[in-house]
């Protein structure tokens, strides 16, 4: 049963890194175009 959760873990890890470079292209995008204003922190 720990394996099963491991596993799990590592699915959501990986999944949860490829939303988040998704969301960071689509920001360099929209900051390109003009659209979204780059925070300055």
């Amino acid at each position: 049963m720990e394996m099963a959760f491991g596993v799990f873990g590592l699915m959501g890890f990986v999944f949860a890194l490829a939303a988040y470079s998704k969301v960071d292209k689509l920001e360099k995008e929209l900051v390109e175009r003009g659209i979204l204003e780059r925070d300055s922190d």
